[in-house]
Parts: structure tokens; sequence; C-alpha cells
């Protein structure tokens, strides 16, 4: 058997099929690379995020137990209508005090 000869033709075209894989394997390594980048970029994102997540939810918290102590004042307070009957019935014992 014969081995056929390479053409000129041929020749090319294996090393522009060669050429035309590194070419792109060039390309997918700096994909790679930008995708790397990326992905540490959103590490650090990450990681502030959760700083300030962390800030918010104690500012959150200091908030709730701020409103928690308001509403059991308020719950103490007297409201209008219970301060207008107090205040005739302490007008009614004056007058009864007085005679």
């Amino acid at each position: 058997m014969r081995k056929k000869k390479s053409t000129p033709k041929k020749r090319l075209q294996k090393k522009s099929g060669s050429s035309e894989r590194d070419q792109y394997t060039v390309v997918l390594e700096e994909l790679r690379s930008d995708f790397r980048i990326f992905g540490e970029a959103l590490a650090g994102l990450d990681s502030k995020l959760t700083k300030r997540l962390d800030t918010h939810q104690e500012m959150i918290g200091e908030i709730m137990t701020d409103l928690a102590e308001i509403k059991y004042n308020m719950r103490q307070k007297v409201d209008l209508s219970q301060f207008a009957r107090l205040e005739k019935r302490v007008v009614r014992l004056e007058r009864k005090v007085r005679r």
C-alpha cells in the first residue's frame, strides 16, 4: 500500500484547522479568566452586602426594642375619653366635699 501524498491544499487545511483550534482555545482561556475575575468580584460584593445586612439587622433590632417600649408606655397612659370621665368624677367629688 502506498501512502497518499499530502497536497499543499490538504496541508493548509490541517494547519488552518489547528490554528482555528488554537484561536478557540485562547478565547476560551480568556473567558475562563474573565469568569474567574467576575466570581472574585461577586465574592467581594457578597461580603460587603453581608456586613451591611448585619448592620441593618442590628438597627432594626434596636428600632423594634424602642417600639415595644413605646407601646408599653402608651398602654400605661390614659386616653382622652378616660381622662374626660375622670375629670367629671373629680369635679363631682370636689362639689360633694365642699358642701
